[in-house]
Protein backbone atom coordinates (compact mmCIF):
# COMPACT_ATOMS: atom_id res chain seq x y z
CA UNK A 1 0.00 0.00 0.00
CA UNK A 2 1.39 3.42 -0.90
CA UNK A 3 2.00 5.90 1.92
CA UNK A 4 1.52 9.14 -0.03
CA UNK A 5 -1.51 11.43 0.20
CA UNK A 6 -3.21 9.31 2.83
CA UNK A 7 -4.64 12.20 4.85
CA UNK A 8 -7.77 13.98 3.65
CA UNK A 9 -8.08 17.76 3.73
CA UNK A 10 -10.24 17.82 6.86
CA UNK A 11 -7.68 15.98 8.98
CA UNK A 12 -9.75 12.81 9.33
CA UNK A 13 -8.10 9.47 9.96
CA UNK A 14 -6.28 8.16 6.95
CA UNK A 15 -7.95 5.34 5.14
CA UNK A 16 -4.75 3.40 5.71
CA UNK A 17 -5.31 3.63 9.48
CA UNK A 18 -8.97 2.76 9.04
CA UNK A 19 -7.96 -0.21 6.92
CA UNK A 20 -5.82 -1.60 9.71
CA UNK A 21 -8.82 -1.39 12.02
CA UNK A 22 -11.03 -3.09 9.45
CA UNK A 23 -8.63 -6.01 9.00
CA UNK A 24 -8.34 -7.10 12.63
CA UNK A 25 -9.81 -10.48 13.59
CA UNK A 26 -10.79 -10.99 9.97
CA UNK A 27 -10.00 -14.71 9.83
CA UNK A 28 -11.61 -15.61 13.14
CA UNK A 29 -15.07 -14.17 13.79
CA UNK A 30 -17.51 -14.67 10.93
CA UNK A 31 -19.65 -11.65 11.80
CA UNK A 32 -16.62 -9.38 12.14
CA UNK A 33 -15.19 -10.50 8.81
CA UNK A 34 -18.49 -9.65 7.14
CA UNK A 35 -18.72 -6.29 8.90
CA UNK A 36 -15.11 -5.36 8.14
CA UNK A 37 -15.61 -6.38 4.51
CA UNK A 38 -18.22 -3.66 4.21
CA UNK A 39 -15.82 -1.22 5.91
CA UNK A 40 -13.19 -2.12 3.33
CA UNK A 41 -15.62 -1.42 0.49
CA UNK A 42 -16.22 2.05 1.96
CA UNK A 43 -12.46 2.56 2.18
CA UNK A 44 -12.14 1.57 -1.47
CA UNK A 45 -14.63 4.28 -2.41
CA UNK A 46 -12.66 6.77 -0.31
CA UNK A 47 -9.40 5.79 -2.02
CA UNK A 48 -11.03 6.23 -5.42
CA UNK A 49 -12.24 9.69 -4.44
CA UNK A 50 -8.67 10.58 -3.44
CA UNK A 51 -7.36 9.30 -6.76
CA UNK A 52 -5.47 6.28 -5.40
CA UNK A 53 -6.56 3.44 -7.68
CA UNK A 54 -3.96 0.95 -6.45
CA UNK A 55 -5.16 1.34 -2.87
CA UNK A 56 -8.78 1.17 -4.00
CA UNK A 57 -8.14 -2.21 -5.63
CA UNK A 58 -6.55 -3.47 -2.41
CA UNK A 59 -9.63 -2.53 -0.39
CA UNK A 60 -12.00 -3.90 -3.01
CA UNK A 61 -10.22 -7.25 -2.76
CA UNK A 62 -10.50 -7.17 1.01
CA UNK A 63 -14.18 -6.28 0.75
CA UNK A 64 -14.76 -9.77 -0.66
CA UNK A 65 -13.24 -11.53 2.37
CA UNK A 66 -16.76 -12.60 3.32
CA UNK A 67 -16.37 -15.29 0.64
CA UNK A 68 -13.67 -16.95 2.78
CA UNK A 69 -16.41 -17.86 5.27
CA UNK A 70 -19.00 -19.23 2.86
CA UNK A 71 -19.37 -22.99 3.19
CA UNK A 72 -21.13 -24.42 0.16
CA UNK A 73 -21.82 -27.64 2.07
CA UNK A 74 -24.19 -25.93 4.51
CA UNK A 75 -25.14 -22.83 2.50
CA UNK A 76 -24.16 -20.34 5.22
CA UNK A 77 -21.28 -18.17 6.34
CA UNK A 78 -19.47 -19.91 9.19
CA UNK A 79 -16.31 -19.70 11.25
CA UNK A 80 -12.88 -20.95 10.31
CA UNK A 81 -9.84 -21.58 12.47
CA UNK A 82 -6.47 -19.89 11.98
CA UNK A 83 -5.29 -22.93 9.95
CA UNK A 84 -8.21 -22.49 7.54
CA UNK A 85 -10.26 -25.47 8.74
CA UNK A 86 -13.96 -25.02 9.47
CA UNK A 87 -15.02 -24.59 13.07
CA UNK A 88 -17.17 -27.51 14.09
CA UNK A 89 -19.92 -28.31 14.69
CA UNK A 90 -22.06 -25.94 12.67
CA UNK A 91 -25.43 -25.11 14.24
CA UNK A 92 -27.73 -22.95 12.15
CA UNK A 93 -29.72 -21.47 15.05
CA UNK A 94 -26.98 -20.88 17.61
CA UNK A 95 -24.32 -18.33 18.44
CA UNK A 96 -21.38 -20.66 17.96
CA UNK A 97 -18.43 -19.55 20.07
CA UNK A 98 -17.33 -16.11 18.92
CA UNK A 99 -18.44 -16.58 15.31
CA UNK A 100 -21.53 -14.38 15.40
CA UNK A 101 -22.21 -11.18 17.30
CA UNK A 102 -25.76 -10.90 18.68
CA UNK A 103 -27.10 -12.99 15.81
CA UNK A 104 -26.99 -16.51 14.44
CA UNK A 105 -25.98 -17.91 11.01
CA UNK A 106 -29.42 -17.20 9.52
CA UNK A 107 -29.22 -13.52 10.36
CA UNK A 108 -25.73 -13.15 8.90
CA UNK A 109 -26.57 -15.16 5.79
CA UNK A 110 -27.38 -11.99 3.82
CA UNK A 111 -25.23 -9.36 5.58
CA UNK A 112 -23.23 -8.31 2.51
CA UNK A 113 -24.74 -5.00 1.47
CA UNK A 114 -21.73 -4.02 -0.64
CA UNK A 115 -21.91 -6.96 -3.05
CA UNK A 116 -25.46 -8.27 -3.29
CA UNK A 117 -25.23 -9.65 -6.87
CA UNK A 118 -22.34 -11.91 -5.86
CA UNK A 119 -24.23 -13.17 -2.81
CA UNK A 120 -27.16 -13.96 -5.10
CA UNK A 121 -24.75 -16.13 -7.10
CA UNK A 122 -23.51 -17.85 -3.93
CA UNK A 123 -27.06 -19.05 -3.28
CA UNK A 124 -27.49 -20.44 -6.77
CA UNK A 125 -28.79 -17.40 -8.65
CA UNK A 126 -32.03 -15.47 -8.33
CA UNK A 127 -34.30 -18.47 -7.79
CA UNK A 128 -32.05 -19.98 -5.13
CA UNK A 129 -31.57 -16.61 -3.46
CA UNK A 130 -35.31 -15.95 -3.24
CA UNK A 131 -35.85 -19.44 -1.84
CA UNK A 132 -33.17 -18.78 0.78
CA UNK A 133 -34.81 -15.49 1.78
CA UNK A 134 -38.21 -17.21 1.92
CA UNK A 135 -36.68 -19.93 4.12
CA UNK A 136 -35.35 -17.25 6.51
CA UNK A 137 -38.85 -15.91 7.12
CA UNK A 138 -40.45 -19.36 7.31
CA UNK A 139 -37.85 -21.03 9.55
CA UNK A 140 -38.50 -22.07 13.13
CA UNK A 141 -37.86 -19.08 15.40
CA UNK A 142 -36.00 -21.05 18.07
CA UNK A 143 -32.53 -19.68 18.84
CA UNK A 144 -30.25 -21.55 21.22
CA UNK A 145 -29.50 -18.65 23.50
CA UNK A 146 -31.16 -15.73 25.24
CA UNK A 147 -29.86 -12.46 23.76
CA UNK A 148 -32.04 -9.38 24.46
CA UNK A 149 -31.30 -7.91 21.02
CA UNK A 150 -32.68 -10.91 19.13
CA UNK A 151 -36.35 -9.96 19.17
CA UNK A 152 -39.07 -9.20 16.68
CA UNK A 153 -38.71 -12.62 15.11
CA UNK A 154 -40.46 -13.63 11.90
CA UNK A 155 -38.98 -17.04 11.34
CA UNK A 156 -35.27 -16.36 11.78
CA UNK A 157 -35.60 -12.74 10.62
CA UNK A 158 -34.89 -10.66 13.76
CA UNK A 159 -36.12 -7.11 13.34
CA UNK A 160 -35.03 -6.23 16.87
CA UNK A 161 -31.38 -6.02 15.79
CA UNK A 162 -29.66 -4.19 12.95
CA UNK A 163 -28.04 -7.09 11.02
CA UNK A 164 -31.48 -7.90 9.60
CA UNK A 165 -32.78 -4.44 8.73
CA UNK A 166 -31.84 -4.50 5.05
CA UNK A 167 -32.79 -8.13 4.39
CA UNK A 168 -36.39 -7.59 3.26
CA UNK A 169 -35.27 -5.16 0.57
CA UNK A 170 -32.91 -7.74 -0.97
CA UNK A 171 -35.93 -9.21 -2.79
CA UNK A 172 -35.65 -6.16 -5.08
CA UNK A 173 -32.19 -7.33 -6.18
CA UNK A 174 -33.50 -10.73 -7.25
CA UNK A 175 -36.54 -9.67 -9.26
CA UNK A 176 -39.18 -10.22 -6.56
CA UNK A 177 -39.99 -6.77 -5.11
CA UNK A 178 -43.58 -7.84 -4.40
CA UNK A 179 -42.20 -10.12 -1.67
CA UNK A 180 -40.39 -7.14 -0.13
CA UNK A 181 -43.65 -5.17 -0.18
CA UNK A 182 -45.49 -7.89 1.73
CA UNK A 183 -42.75 -8.35 4.37
CA UNK A 184 -42.22 -4.60 4.91
CA UNK A 185 -45.91 -4.14 5.66
CA UNK A 186 -45.90 -7.19 7.92
CA UNK A 187 -43.09 -5.73 10.03
CA UNK A 188 -44.60 -2.25 10.23
CA UNK A 189 -48.05 -3.52 11.20
CA UNK A 190 -46.99 -6.18 13.73
CA UNK A 191 -43.75 -4.92 15.30
CA UNK A 192 -44.52 -1.20 15.70
CA UNK A 193 -47.29 0.65 17.49
CA UNK A 194 -47.92 4.02 19.14
CA UNK A 195 -47.40 2.92 22.75
CA UNK A 196 -44.30 3.73 24.85
CA UNK A 197 -43.04 0.21 24.01
CA UNK A 198 -43.89 0.58 20.35
CA UNK A 199 -40.49 -0.45 18.98
CA UNK A 200 -39.04 -3.92 19.40
CA UNK A 201 -35.46 -4.76 20.26
CA UNK A 202 -32.47 -2.51 20.63
CA UNK A 203 -33.36 1.03 19.52
CA UNK A 204 -29.61 1.80 19.24
CA UNK A 205 -29.40 5.55 18.58
CA UNK A 206 -32.72 5.62 16.78
CA UNK A 207 -32.13 2.88 14.20
CA UNK A 208 -35.48 1.17 14.83
CA UNK A 209 -37.30 4.45 14.25
CA UNK A 210 -35.12 5.33 11.24
CA UNK A 211 -36.03 2.01 9.60
CA UNK A 212 -39.72 2.77 10.12
CA UNK A 213 -39.50 6.32 8.77
CA UNK A 214 -37.67 5.21 5.63
CA UNK A 215 -39.99 2.23 5.12
CA UNK A 216 -43.11 4.32 5.70
CA UNK A 217 -41.92 6.62 2.90
CA UNK A 218 -41.48 3.57 0.68
CA UNK A 219 -37.71 3.15 0.30
CA UNK A 220 -34.60 2.17 2.28
CA UNK A 221 -30.79 2.51 1.88
CA UNK A 222 -29.59 -1.11 1.73
CA UNK A 223 -26.03 0.14 1.21
CA UNK A 224 -26.02 3.70 2.56
CA UNK A 225 -22.82 4.62 0.71
CA UNK A 226 -24.06 3.51 -2.71
CA UNK A 227 -26.59 6.30 -3.21
CA UNK A 228 -29.29 3.70 -3.99
CA UNK A 229 -32.59 3.33 -2.13
CA UNK A 230 -34.50 0.07 -2.61
CA UNK A 231 -38.29 0.47 -2.82
CA UNK A 232 -40.65 -1.33 -0.46
CA UNK A 233 -44.28 -0.45 0.25
CA UNK A 234 -45.16 3.07 1.46
CA UNK A 235 -47.53 3.40 4.40
CA UNK A 236 -48.12 7.11 3.83
CA UNK A 237 -50.67 8.27 1.31
CA UNK A 238 -48.68 11.47 0.91
CA UNK A 239 -45.51 12.81 2.47
CA UNK A 240 -43.17 15.66 1.59
CA UNK A 241 -39.45 15.79 2.37
CA UNK A 242 -38.30 19.40 2.77
CA UNK A 243 -34.68 19.50 1.62
CA UNK A 244 -32.00 21.72 3.10
CA UNK A 245 -32.09 25.22 1.61
CA UNK A 246 -28.32 25.74 1.57
CA UNK A 247 -27.38 22.37 0.09
CA UNK A 248 -30.40 21.59 -2.06
CA UNK A 249 -32.04 24.94 -2.68
CA UNK A 250 -35.03 24.23 -0.46
CA UNK A 251 -36.48 21.73 -2.93
CA UNK A 252 -39.19 19.25 -1.95
CA UNK A 253 -39.39 15.53 -2.68
CA UNK A 254 -42.95 14.24 -2.41
CA UNK A 255 -44.21 10.66 -2.15
CA UNK A 256 -47.82 9.97 -3.17
CA UNK A 257 -49.46 6.53 -2.83
CA UNK A 258 -52.86 6.34 -4.56
CA UNK A 259 -55.44 3.84 -3.22
CA UNK A 260 -53.15 3.14 -0.24
CA UNK A 261 -54.49 1.22 2.74
CA UNK A 262 -54.00 -1.80 5.02
CA UNK A 263 -55.20 -4.16 2.28
CA UNK A 264 -53.61 -2.37 -0.67
CA UNK A 265 -49.98 -3.09 0.14
CA UNK A 266 -48.71 -3.98 -3.35
CA UNK A 267 -47.31 -1.55 -5.90
CA UNK A 268 -49.25 -1.75 -9.17
CA UNK A 269 -47.24 0.94 -10.98
CA UNK A 270 -45.01 3.92 -10.26
CA UNK A 271 -43.91 7.17 -11.84
CA UNK A 272 -41.07 9.54 -11.03
CA UNK A 273 -41.66 13.15 -12.03
CA UNK A 274 -44.42 12.03 -14.37
CA UNK A 275 -42.39 9.35 -16.17
CA UNK A 276 -42.99 5.61 -15.71
CA UNK A 277 -40.67 4.08 -13.10
CA UNK A 278 -40.13 0.41 -13.88
CA UNK A 279 -37.26 -0.18 -11.45
CA UNK A 280 -37.68 -0.89 -7.71
CA UNK A 281 -35.10 1.69 -6.65
CA UNK A 282 -34.32 5.39 -6.79
CA UNK A 283 -31.11 7.35 -6.31
CA UNK A 284 -30.01 9.90 -3.75
CA UNK A 285 -29.68 12.45 -6.53
CA UNK A 286 -33.27 11.87 -7.60
CA UNK A 287 -34.42 12.58 -4.05
CA UNK A 288 -32.25 15.66 -3.52
CA UNK A 289 -33.16 16.96 -6.96
CA UNK A 290 -36.75 17.30 -5.79
CA UNK A 291 -39.86 16.03 -7.53
CA UNK A 292 -42.66 13.54 -7.01
CA UNK A 293 -42.63 9.78 -6.67
CA UNK A 294 -46.12 8.37 -7.28
CA UNK A 295 -47.32 4.87 -6.57
CA UNK A 296 -50.59 3.19 -7.44
CA UNK A 297 -51.35 0.57 -4.79
CA UNK A 298 -53.53 -2.54 -4.89
CA UNK A 299 -54.45 -5.70 -2.96
CA UNK A 300 -52.70 -8.16 -5.29
CA UNK A 301 -49.01 -8.25 -6.20
CA UNK A 302 -47.85 -7.05 -9.61
CA UNK A 303 -45.15 -9.68 -10.06
CA UNK A 304 -43.86 -8.09 -13.27
CA UNK A 305 -43.02 -4.69 -11.79
CA UNK A 306 -39.27 -4.67 -11.06
CA UNK A 307 -38.79 -8.22 -12.33
CA UNK A 308 -36.78 -7.55 -15.49
CA UNK A 309 -33.01 -7.88 -15.10
CA UNK A 310 -32.33 -4.41 -16.42
CA UNK A 311 -34.47 -2.91 -13.63
CA UNK A 312 -32.51 -4.41 -10.71
CA UNK A 313 -30.49 -2.19 -8.36
CA UNK A 314 -27.01 -1.86 -9.87
CA UNK A 315 -23.97 -3.72 -8.57
CA UNK A 316 -21.40 -1.79 -6.58
CA UNK A 317 -18.17 -3.64 -7.39
CA UNK A 318 -15.85 -2.48 -10.22
CA UNK A 319 -16.72 -3.76 -13.68
CA UNK A 320 -14.83 -6.96 -14.44
CA UNK A 321 -13.73 -7.51 -10.84
CA UNK A 322 -12.14 -10.97 -10.45
CA UNK A 323 -13.09 -12.91 -7.35
CA UNK A 324 -10.79 -15.36 -5.60
CA UNK A 325 -11.96 -18.99 -5.45
CA UNK A 326 -14.33 -20.06 -2.71
CA UNK A 327 -12.89 -22.27 0.05
CA UNK A 328 -13.32 -26.00 -0.12
CA UNK A 329 -16.67 -26.99 1.38
CA UNK A 330 -16.76 -28.82 4.69
CA UNK A 331 -17.14 -32.57 4.87
CA UNK A 332 -18.20 -33.39 8.40
CA UNK A 333 -18.68 -36.96 9.50
CA UNK A 334 -19.73 -38.15 12.97
CA UNK A 335 -16.77 -38.71 15.27
CA UNK A 336 -16.66 -42.03 17.14
CA UNK A 337 -15.03 -41.71 20.57
CA UNK A 338 -12.99 -44.47 22.16
CA UNK A 339 -12.83 -45.02 25.92
CA UNK A 340 -11.31 -43.28 27.81
CA UNK A 341 -13.30 -40.26 26.62
CA UNK A 342 -12.12 -36.77 27.52
CA UNK A 343 -14.09 -33.84 26.07
CA UNK A 344 -13.58 -30.10 26.50
CA UNK A 345 -17.14 -28.84 26.20
CA UNK A 346 -16.71 -25.16 25.37
CA UNK A 347 -13.83 -25.25 22.90
CA UNK A 348 -13.28 -26.46 19.36
CA UNK A 349 -9.55 -26.87 20.05
CA UNK A 350 -7.98 -29.69 22.02
CA UNK A 351 -6.71 -28.93 25.53
CA UNK A 352 -3.96 -31.26 26.80
CA UNK A 353 -5.66 -34.55 26.01
CA UNK A 354 -9.22 -33.21 26.12
CA UNK A 355 -10.75 -32.99 22.64
CA UNK A 356 -13.79 -31.08 21.36
CA UNK A 357 -16.99 -32.91 20.47
CA UNK A 358 -17.91 -31.97 16.88
CA UNK A 359 -21.12 -34.00 17.20
CA UNK A 360 -22.58 -31.62 19.81
CA UNK A 361 -25.34 -29.59 18.13
CA UNK A 362 -26.93 -27.88 21.13
CA UNK A 363 -25.89 -25.17 23.52
CA UNK A 364 -23.41 -22.37 22.95
CA UNK A 365 -19.78 -21.80 23.87
CA UNK A 366 -18.26 -19.10 26.07
CA UNK A 367 -14.58 -18.40 26.61
CA UNK A 368 -12.51 -16.39 29.08
CA UNK A 369 -8.88 -16.36 30.13
CA UNK A 370 -8.84 -16.18 33.94
CA UNK A 371 -6.23 -17.89 36.06
CA UNK A 372 -7.91 -21.13 37.19
CA UNK A 373 -7.27 -22.76 40.55
CA UNK A 374 -6.98 -26.50 39.84
CA UNK A 375 -6.28 -27.84 43.34
CA UNK A 376 -9.42 -30.00 43.34
CA UNK A 377 -8.80 -33.74 43.18
CA UNK A 378 -8.71 -35.08 39.61
CA UNK A 379 -8.96 -31.56 38.17
CA UNK A 380 -8.48 -31.25 34.43
CA UNK A 381 -5.90 -28.90 32.85
CA UNK A 382 -6.71 -25.25 33.51
CA UNK A 383 -7.59 -24.63 29.86
CA UNK A 384 -10.62 -26.95 30.14
CA UNK A 385 -12.18 -24.56 32.67
CA UNK A 386 -11.52 -21.45 30.57
CA UNK A 387 -14.41 -22.34 28.29
CA UNK A 388 -17.91 -23.63 28.86
CA UNK A 389 -20.87 -24.94 26.92
CA UNK A 390 -24.09 -23.34 28.11
CA UNK A 391 -27.78 -23.51 27.31
CA UNK A 392 -31.15 -24.10 28.84
CA UNK A 393 -31.18 -27.85 28.23
CA UNK A 394 -28.68 -29.91 26.25
CA UNK A 395 -27.43 -33.50 26.26
CA UNK A 396 -24.15 -35.18 25.38
CA UNK A 397 -24.43 -38.74 24.06
CA UNK A 398 -21.45 -41.12 23.91
CA UNK A 399 -21.52 -44.66 22.56
CA UNK A 400 -19.41 -47.02 24.69
CA UNK A 401 -18.82 -50.79 24.80
CA UNK A 402 -21.73 -52.37 26.64
CA UNK A 403 -19.45 -54.62 28.66
CA UNK A 404 -18.98 -53.07 32.06
CA UNK A 405 -19.29 -50.16 34.45
CA UNK A 406 -17.92 -46.68 33.92
CA UNK A 407 -16.75 -43.72 35.94
CA UNK A 408 -18.17 -40.38 34.76
CA UNK A 409 -16.22 -37.33 35.85
CA UNK A 410 -17.72 -33.88 35.22
CA UNK A 411 -15.81 -30.60 35.32
CA UNK A 412 -17.19 -27.13 36.10
CA UNK A 413 -15.92 -23.64 36.93
CA UNK A 414 -17.65 -20.30 37.35
CA UNK A 415 -15.76 -17.88 35.08
CA UNK A 416 -18.44 -15.23 34.53
CA UNK A 417 -20.99 -14.88 37.37
CA UNK A 418 -19.42 -13.36 40.49
CA UNK A 419 -22.04 -14.33 43.02
CA UNK A 420 -24.22 -17.09 44.36
CA UNK A 421 -27.64 -17.94 42.99
CA UNK A 422 -27.29 -16.65 39.44
CA UNK A 423 -27.05 -20.00 37.70
CA UNK A 424 -28.51 -23.12 39.24
CA UNK A 425 -28.61 -26.34 37.27
CA UNK A 426 -29.47 -30.03 37.25
CA UNK A 427 -27.43 -32.92 35.86
CA UNK A 428 -28.86 -36.27 34.73
CA UNK A 429 -26.86 -39.31 33.63
CA UNK A 430 -28.83 -41.83 31.57
CA UNK A 431 -32.03 -40.16 32.70
CA UNK A 432 -31.27 -40.35 36.42
CA UNK A 433 -30.68 -37.17 38.49
CA UNK A 434 -27.14 -37.02 39.90
CA UNK A 435 -26.84 -33.30 40.74
CA UNK A 436 -29.83 -31.20 41.74
CA UNK A 437 -29.80 -27.41 42.15
CA UNK A 438 -26.05 -27.23 41.60
CA UNK A 439 -24.71 -23.70 42.09
CA UNK A 440 -21.18 -23.87 40.71
CA UNK A 441 -20.07 -20.64 42.39
CA UNK A 442 -21.13 -21.95 45.81
CA UNK A 443 -19.93 -25.52 45.32
CA UNK A 444 -16.50 -24.44 44.04
CA UNK A 445 -16.07 -21.74 46.68
CA UNK A 446 -15.98 -18.77 44.32
CA UNK A 447 -15.01 -17.82 40.81
CA UNK A 448 -12.29 -19.38 38.67
CA UNK A 449 -12.00 -22.54 40.76
CA UNK A 450 -12.20 -26.04 39.32
CA UNK A 451 -15.12 -28.13 40.53
CA UNK A 452 -15.00 -31.88 39.88
CA UNK A 453 -17.91 -34.28 40.39
CA UNK A 454 -17.52 -38.08 40.00
CA UNK A 455 -20.14 -40.79 39.53
CA UNK A 456 -19.12 -44.46 39.55
CA UNK A 457 -20.91 -47.62 38.53
CA UNK A 458 -22.55 -46.06 35.47
CA UNK A 459 -24.00 -48.67 33.13
CA UNK A 460 -24.73 -47.88 29.45
CA UNK A 461 -28.38 -47.69 28.45
CA UNK A 462 -30.08 -50.23 26.21
CA UNK A 463 -28.57 -48.55 23.15
CA UNK A 464 -25.04 -48.73 24.50
CA UNK A 465 -24.93 -45.01 25.26
CA UNK A 466 -24.03 -42.85 28.21
CA UNK A 467 -26.01 -39.60 28.13
CA UNK A 468 -25.18 -36.53 30.19
CA UNK A 469 -27.96 -33.96 30.33
CA UNK A 470 -27.31 -30.43 31.62
CA UNK A 471 -30.37 -28.27 32.25
CA UNK A 472 -31.26 -25.07 34.08
CA UNK A 473 -33.15 -25.57 37.33
CA UNK A 474 -36.73 -24.25 37.06
CA UNK A 475 -36.10 -21.47 39.60
CA UNK A 476 -32.69 -20.43 38.23
CA UNK A 477 -32.61 -16.69 37.41
CA UNK A 478 -30.25 -17.37 34.49
CA UNK A 479 -31.86 -20.10 32.45
CA UNK A 480 -28.50 -21.20 31.08
CA UNK A 481 -26.85 -24.22 32.65
CA UNK A 482 -23.20 -24.98 31.81
CA UNK A 483 -20.42 -27.52 31.86
CA UNK A 484 -16.69 -27.33 31.09
CA UNK A 485 -15.49 -30.89 30.61
CA UNK A 486 -16.50 -34.55 30.60
CA UNK A 487 -14.50 -37.71 31.23
CA UNK A 488 -15.79 -41.27 30.83
CA UNK A 489 -13.39 -43.93 32.15
CA UNK A 490 -13.69 -47.70 32.33
CA UNK A 491 -13.86 -48.96 35.90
Amino acid sequence: MRDTAMQDRNGLKTYKELGYVASRQGQQATSKTIEYAFDDWCLAKMAEALGHQEDAQLFYRRSTNYRNHFDRAVGFFRGRKADGSWRSPFVVNALVGDEYTEADPWQYAFAVQQDVPEVIDLYGGEEGFVKKLDALFNADSTIQTDIPDITGLIGQYAHGNEPCHHLIYLYDYAGAPYKAQQRVRQVMSTLYDDTPAGQCGNVDCGQMAAWYVFSALGFYPVNPDSGIYAIGSPVVSKAAIKLDRKRYGGRTFTVVAKHNGPENIYIQSATLNGKPLLRPWITHEEITGGGTLRFVMGPKPNMEWGRAKDTRPPGTMPTGFKYSPLPEPSSEKPVVFMVPIRVVCGSDDAVEGFVPDPNMLYGNANRAQPRIETSAAHAAPAGVYQSERYGRDFTYTFSVPNTGHYLVRLHFAEIFDDGAGSRVENIHINGQPVLTNLDIFVAAGGMNKALVKEFSGIVPDSHGNITIRTSAAPASPDQNAKICGIEILAE
